[in-house]
């Protein structure tokens, strides 16, 4: 009987538990990396269920040099995804494991 009852108990907790989450709305969004211009490809912007894109923007590009920002690109594919109905998910990128790739500009690299 005792066994019974921890079952019981342990039931209702994992129910009360349960009915108390609620289902979020799933957001769809497609990865492009750096391939910006394929935000523009129909088959993303056709596609009711894509909410939006997501962007990598490496931190060099938008700072080109020390204190010297450069936000244009980031702008250019807002205003793009925007008119279109989408949202843009933003990634920035300081440090890669390519060692071909330089994250930051030359003023703040701590080589």
């Amino acid at each position: 009987m005792n066994n019974a009852r921890k079952i019981v108990w342990c039931v209702l907790f994992i129910f009360i538990c349960c009915s108390c989450v609620a289902a979020k709305e799933v957001h769809h969004y497609v990865f492009f990396n750096i391939d910006r211009q394929k935000i523009s490809e129909p088959s993303f912007i056709d596609t009711k269920s894509f909410e939006g894109a997501q962007l990598k923007y490496r931190w060099r590009e938008l700072e080109p040099e020390k204190d010297s920002y450069d936000f244009s690109a980031i702008r250019k594919d807002f205003t793009f995804l925007t008119s279109k109905g989408k949202k843009l998910f933003i990634q920035l990128q300081d440090v890669s494991f390519d060692q071909g790739v330089e994250g930051i500009c030359n003023g703040l690299s701590q080589s």
